[in-house]
């Protein structure tokens, strides 16, 4: 006897877990893609001279470390969020129910470690 699958606002799990897991796929790509535009942009202003005073160069070296820092922190963040969905929708679409329950796992510990942070 097989269980039936509900449907929520007219689709089932299934669906909505394909629908999850291709945003967050596509999220983690431009995500990627904004780190990196970003983080040259703002290292390329803190070379600038500044226009609001003199910035000297100890403010500068500690300005572009802190933009390296955050970026190779949310870089590693994306990226393992981008194969943490992939494993996600490769658990829907080969019915392995492993593969989903460690993508709920890492998003369960992502998401107390963002509410903490």
């Amino acid at each position: 006897m097989a269980i039936q699958e509900r449907e929520v606002c007219c689709c089932g799990a299934r669906t909505w877990t394909l629908v999850i897991g291709w945003i967050e796929t596509i999220g983690s790509i431009i995500s990627i893609f904004f780190i990196g535009f970003f983080s040259v942009v703002l290292s390329a202003s803190a070379i600038e001279s500044s226009q609001y005073g003199y910035i000297s160069d100890g403010q500068r070296e500690t300005f572009t470390m802190v933009i390296l820092v955050a970026a190779i922190i949310m870089g590693i963040l994306s990226a393992l969020n981008f194969f943490m969905s992939v494993g996600l929708l490769r658990g829907t679409y080969n019915k392995n129910p492993h593969q989903i329950h460690a993508w709920l796992i890492y998003t369960s510990i992502i998401s107390i470690i963002y509410a903490v942070t």
